[in-house]
């Protein structure tokens, strides 16, 4: 979230306009109907012909990776963020815990200003995938998935995903992953010392990957009103919990890998920081604005209450039999 200035949104409607409003820069909104022209794909460093980045299309300036933006429900069908991945011990994409991905899908906002604006999602990263994808190649992975349970049969989710490990280099610093002798980070960002597991194996990997490996959590904030721009951090704990259904900010990367052997193309969208936002409650109507008028006879008087009761003990009773 931005940081608090004169013109700070006050809700979900003045949040949107400012995306609308924002430059390439400060994050592409995808529910804008035309963001995809702002970006194109440019190689990945390293990868040769076959790996690819989304990119900021400028031709002024030096080019820098293009940062997405959508707003979102997280489904909680597919809600994978527990702080472990729910690792029990190799599986067919994370061979070793320092594989494990926390991934979740968002689909369209049950109401509010942003749930118009998710057909416009889906229909700008079709179209930004078509800008990479081989000529009628029809195998696109990783990134619009199909629902196939809950939410709207037949309509697509986007995928999202966080590494948590990055294996250390030799020209790593101890300045930008300083951790306290408590094993807390600062401003209370935890440390792979104290991070939470739910199995055996994945505490007994993390353990012997300490030395070894950088643990980067997933960042995740929970914006607590839109009168203040204060964001606070979620604990590793929380993430399943706080996620699940919610309505959130979502700012991401894309990447894209051309799998020649099996002609697909798989796209990724790599979180950069997630913020849960201050939806406002149900509103009822008051009491005083939609009164009933005063008939004649109590329209449910306890005497009555009570026959129609007895009468349903007697008509189960038969049924009993």
């Amino acid at each position: 979230m931005p940081s608090a200035t004169p013109s700070q949104p006050r809700n979900l409607a003045g949040l949107r306009e400012m995306y609308l409003n924002s430059s390439p820069e400060d994050g592409i909104y995808l529910g804008d109907p035309t963001p995809h022209r702002k970006t194109r794909w440019l190689p990945m460093e390293g990868a040769g012909a076959d790996g690819h980045v989304l990119a900021i299309s400028s031709e002024d300036e030096a080019p820098s990776p293009a940062s997405l933006l959508a707003v979102l429900r997280i489904t909680s069908k597919d809600n994978w963020t527990m702080p472990d991945g729910n690792w029990k011990g190799p599986r067919e994409f994370a061979k070793h815990f320092a594989d494990v991905k926390l991934t979740c899908t968002g689909a369209q906002p049950p109401s509010g200003v942003f749930r118009g604006d998710y057909p416009h999602v889906v229909d700008n990263l079709k179209g930004i995938q078509d800008m990479i994808a081989a000529a009628g190649c029809e195998k696109k992975k990783g990134l619009l998935v199909e629902v196939k349970r809950g939410d709207p049969s037949g309509g697509l989710k986007v995928k999202f995903q966080h590494a948590l490990f990055q294996k250390k280099s030799d020209d790593d610093s101890d300045g930008d992953a300083a951790e306290h002798e408590d094993g807390e980070a600062s401003d209370g960002v935890p440390s792979i010392e104290n991070w939470p597991t739910s199995h055996p194996k994945a505490k007994n990997a993390l353990t012997k990957m300490k030395d070894t490996y950088d643990l980067f959590p997933l960042p995740l904030y929970k914006q607590l009103s839109f009168e203040s721009d204060r964001c606070k951090l979620v604990q590793p704990q929380d993430y399943c919990r706080s996620l699940s259904e919610a309505i959130v900010e979502v700012r991401f990367e894309l990447t894209h890998w051309r799998l020649k052997k099996t002609n697909e193309e798989v796209f990724s969208a790599h979180i950069q920081n997630m913020c849960l936002l201050p939806v406002p409650a149900m509103a009822l109507p008051s009491p005083s604005k939609k009164r009933p008028r005063v008939g004649a006879e109590h329209p449910f008087s306890p005497l009555k209450r009570m026959r129609l009761e007895s009468a349903t003990d007697a008509g189960s009773e038969s049924l009993r039999g």
